[in-house]
């Protein structure tokens, strides 16, 4: 276990970093180009993905980390169960824990998530990120494929 618990350390500690070297070096509103692709953003997210209840009066705040409260504890009692042979499993099942864990971290001190990865391509914009959505990201595809390797009746290791 010591494993995954220093991975969910390594992950929401690069959000805080990622997050904090934006709040200090980028006003809010403010961009930074890096590629013809690629901005470093400085946004705020009152809502959840793609800025679902943004625009809420405020009750969201308290509901989203409510959720990603549960959501952690359930996640980790899953990952405590997973037998050692699912390696696969237990890395997924600890993205998804950090990153909920980096974004109600922001939730609980700022009272909104700080987003500052911004890609585009020809006037198209994906909505902006940050590293703890790009954890619970990778971890939901890998767990997906674990689901989809389980159903075939072979392990995800």
């Amino acid at each position: 276990m010591r494993n995954y618990i220093v991975l969910m350390l390594a992950i929401v500690l690069g959000d805080w970093l990622t997050k904090s070297l934006v709040i200090t070096h980028i006003p809010y509103g403010g961009h930074v180009e890096v590629l013809p692709f690629l901005q470093w953003v400085h946004w705020h997210n009152l809502g959840a993905a793609f800025g679902f209840l943004h625009d809420s009066p405020g009750w969201q705040r308290w509901f989203l980390m409510v959720v990603a409260i549960l959501e952690v504890i359930i996640l980790s009692i899953w990952l405590y169960r997973t037998s050692k042979p699912h390696f696969l499993q237990r890395i997924a099942l600890s993205c998804i824990i950090a990153g909920a864990v980096g974004n109600l971290y922001d939730r609980a001190v700022f009272g909104y998530v700080i987003d500052f990865i911004l890609l585009f391509y020809r006037g198209v914009y994906f909505p902006a990120f940050n590293v703890a959505d790009t954890a619970i990201t990778i971890g939901v595809v890998a767990l997906l494929w674990c689901m989809l390797l389980e159903s075939k009746r072979e392990r995800c290791k």
